[in-house]
């Protein structure tokens, strides 16, 4: 197995948010600046590394209700995220990034059964390059490698399932099934 092509991608940013935050949400309004830097290397040629200076408006939010960080028993989680990045805000090119990912968890019997669905799309209009959306691991398109879906826009759904045989285990075991669909692409 040779390695035919590698895409390595980099961010340095620094920047100031203002927010709120509450009982189980967070909002978030700030501006971000950085250096997002992108190589590619193919065999022994190595293509020089391109690098744009990234100033954009960043809006976040989260709201989460679930009972446990990992395999919860029930509750609801939010994340967001739009970022606009633009030259009069010290860009090198024009660029949109927005990202939601949501679940909802509840419990049937001993059952869990979570509903989960997220979408992300890249469009920097041709003027610079950016790291692309991506998919994969352990609670999005598990079947891929962590990243190994990657594109303009990304998308998927999943139902899932998982119960515990015995509640008060010294070591907690679980069994599950998932129904997932998705994938990432390039363009509209």
């Amino acid at each position: 197995d040779d390695l035919l092509a590698r895409l390595q991608a980099g961010t340095e940013e620094g920047g100031i948010d203002l927010g709120w935050t509450g009982a189980h949400s967070e909002w978030r309004l700030g501006y971000a600046a950085g250096l997002r830097r992108m190589a590619l290397l193919i065999g022994p040629p190595v293509f020089p590394a391109e690098s744009y200076d990234s100033g954009h408006l960043r809006m976040t939010g989260e709201y989460n209700s679930m009972d446990k960080a990992v395999l919860a028993s029930k509750g609801s989680q939010i994340d967001w995220l739009a970022e606009m990045g633009r030259p009069e805000y010290g860009s090198d090119g024009s660029f949109d990034h927005l990202r939601l990912r949501a679940s909802h968890t509840f419990l049937a019997g001993r059952q869990r059964i979570q509903v989960a669905l997220g979408a992300e799309s890249v469009d920097t209009r041709g003027g610079i390059v950016l790291e692309p959306a991506q998919l994969g691991g352990a609670f999005e398109m598990a079947a891929f490698a962590d990243g190994e879906l990657s594109g303009d826009n990304a998308a998927f759904t999943r139902l899932a399932t998982w119960w515990q045989p015995k509640e008060k285990a010294l070591l907690p075991v679980y069994f599950g099934a998932a129904l997932e669909y998705g994938g990432a692409w390039v363009g509209n």
